[in-house]
């Protein structure tokens, strides 16, 4: 057995579930607004060079087309905003506004 592959030790993972998460120090705003400006930057270039019409994602064992695989990540990513936005309501009993939105 030991020409084999052998799973990753448990505590190398990361953090489980049931541990409570090493979160540090929180980023400031400012620290925030610079990454999303990094962020930001990047996104047009990343766009441009994805080529949806490539029946395969790029990942060998999810066997979708490029375009399929970008729907189903807006989708995962929409369900992770509204989790977020239900927390921030919870915590602070105020709703999330549209950005879009003008009233």
């Amino acid at each position: 057995m030991d020409d084999q592959e052998r799973p990753p030790d448990r505590a190398a993972i990361g953090e489980l579930p049931h541990r409570p998460p090493k979160t540090g120090k929180p980023y400031t705003k400012e620290e925030v607004l610079i990454y999303w400006n990094v962020c930001d930057s990047a996104i047009d270039r990343a766009v441009d060079a994805l080529d949806i019409t490539n029946a395969d994602c790029g990942f060998f064992w999810y066997k979708v087309s490029k375009i399929e695989h970008q729907l189903i990540s807006l989708r995962h990513l929409q369900h992770h905003m509204a989790q977020l936005g239900d927390r921030i309501r919870a915590a602070t009993n105020t709703g999330i506004g549209w950005v879009g939105s003008r009233h």
